[in-house]
C-alpha cells in the first residue's frame, strides 16, 4: 500500500549550495515492511540522489520520515538510451559514504516487494504528472533563475546558427523515401547535414560529434555519433536504401533479407570492436580530440558546445543502429523489430525509414 507520494527537498554538499529535490514514495506491504522509493527528477536543482543519498538519509531522519526498519530504494526513470533502474541502498549507522552499498533490483522484484499498482512506474501515470508539476513549483522556489533564458557563449551561438543554416528539411528526406531512394542517394543527402543524427541520438543535445564513412577494421561505418557525459556514447549507424519493403510480402512475412544481412553484418562488426575494445576506445577518443581541436575528420560536425565532457580513461558505451526499408504493416513490423532486437546479443536498434522519420522533430 502506498502511504504518500510527495516532493522531498533535501540538503546537499554541492558547489551550488542549493537544496536538491526528488520524488519520495512510501510503501508498506502486507508483511508491514516499509519501503522509501526515491526517484531522481529531471528538474533536480542540485546533486543527484545517488551522490546525496547519505544527506537524504539524514534529512529523512530529522523530519521523522525514516523508521529504523525502512528500506531505501533509488529509482531512475528511463531516458534516452538509459533504461529504468532500481537499487536497494544499504547505509552505515554513521552515514559514512565509504560504507554505502547498492544492490540492483529489477522492476518485477520491486513491484513484488512494495506490492504496488501495476501502473506505478508508467511514465504517463496521473500521479507522476501531478508530482512533476509540484516538482516544478518547488524547484522554481529553490532556484528562481532556472526559468530564465541561459546566456550562451558567443562562440556557442555562432556554431548553433551555422548548423541550423545548413540543415536539410524533414520533407527533403521524406521525398527521397517516398520515391524509393537507393542507399547511395540517402547517404549523399544525409552526409550533407549530419545534425539530423544528433537530433535523435546525442545526449546532451548540444554536445556531439557526428561523422560519416568512419573507418574501422578494414571497413567503413556509414555514420557515427560521439556524445554523452563522463563515459562517451558511441552510436554506430548503418543504413540501407528505401527501395525495398522492411517486411517481405508473403505468408511468413519475415524481415527483408537486406535488413537481415545488415543485421548480421553489424553484429560481426560489433563483435570485432568488443574483441579489440581498448584499441577502439583509444581510437575514437583520438578522433574526438582531433575534431575538438578544430580538425575536420571524416566529414565531422562538432556540436554547438564545442567539446564533449567525457573521460578518455573510462569505458565507452556502444549503441548499434540499422535503418532501412519502408513500412508496409506497422503492427507486424513493430513486433518483428522487437523480437529481433531482444533475441540477439548484442542488442541492435532497428528502424525502417518511416519509423525513423517519425522521430525527427524538425520540419
Amino acid at each position: 500500500m502506498k502511504i504518500n507520494d510527495i516532493i522531498f527537498q533535501y540538503n546537499t554538499i554541492s558547489a551550488s549550495g542549493r537544496d536538491g529535490i526528488c520524488r519520495l514514495r512510501t510503501f508498506v506491504n502486507s508483511k508491514r515492511q516499509i519501503f522509501l522509493l526515491l526517484t531522481e527528477l529531471e528538474n533536480n536543482t542540485s546533486a543527484s540522489i545517488t551522490n546525496s543519498i547519505e544527506n537524504i538519509n539524514i534529512c529523512l531522519q530529522q523530519k521523522g520520515m525514516l523508521s529504523t526498519n525502512a528500506t531505501l530504494i533509488e529509482h531512475y526513470e528511463s531516458s534516452g538510451f538509459n533504461v529504468q533502474s532500481f537499487d536497494k541502498v544499504s547505509l552505515s549507522e554513521d552515514s559514512n559514504p565509504s560504507k554505502t552499498s547498492w544492490e540492483t533490483l529489477s522492476k518485477e522484484q520491486v513491484t513484488l516487494l512494495i506490492e504496488c499498482e501495476h501502473n506505478e512506474f508508467e511514465l504517463d501515470s496521473p500521479d507522476r504528472i501531478r508530482v512533476l508539476n509540484e516538482a516544478e513549483k518547488v524547484s522554481s522556489s529553490i532556484d528562481p533563475s532556472r526559468n530564465l533564458p541561459y546566456s550562451e557563449n558567443p562562440d556557442y551561438v555562432v556554431r548553433a546558427l551555422d548548423i541550423e543554416s545548413n540543415q536539410i528539411s524533414k520533407s527533403e528526406i521524406k521525398k527521397l523515401i517516398d520515391t524509393g531512394a537507393t542507399e547511395r542517394d540517402l547517404q549523399e543527402l544525409l552526409k550533407s547535414d549530419l545534425s539530423i543524427f544528433a537530433e535523435l541520438y546525442s545526449n546532451p543535445s548540444d554536445q556531439y560529434i557526428c561523422l560519416s564513412e568512419f573507418p574501422w577494421d578494414n571497413g567503413l561505418i556509414d555514420f557515427v555519433i560521439f556524445s554523452g557525459i563522463s563515459r562517451m556514447d558511441v552510436i554506430l549507424i548503418e543504413i540501407k536504401g528505401a527501395d525495398f519493403n522492411f517486411i517481405n510480402k508473403g505468408h511468413y512475412q519475415k524481415m527483408s533479407s537486406k535488413m537481415e544481412t545488415a543485421f548480421h553484418q553489424i553484429r560481426q562488426r560489433i563483435g570485432g570492436i568488443c574483441r579489440n575494445l581498448e584499441e577502439f576506445r583509444s581510437f575514437v577518443h583520438s578522433i574526438r580530440e582531433r575534431v575538438e581541436s578544430g580538425e575536420k575528420v571524416h566529414n565531422s560536425l562538432l556540436g554547438p558546445y564545442g567539446m564533449l565532457h567525457v573521460d578518455p580513461e573510462k569505458d565507452i558505451n556502444i549503441y548499434p543502429v540499422i535503418i532501412g526499408g519502408v513500412t508496409t504493416d506497422d503492427l507486424y513490423e513493430s513486433r518483428t523489430k522487437h523480437e529481433t532486437e531482444t533475441t540477439f546479443t548484442p542488442r541492435i536498434k532497428i528502424e525502417s525509414w518511416n519509423s525513423w522519420l517519425r522521430k525527427i522533430q524538425r520540419k
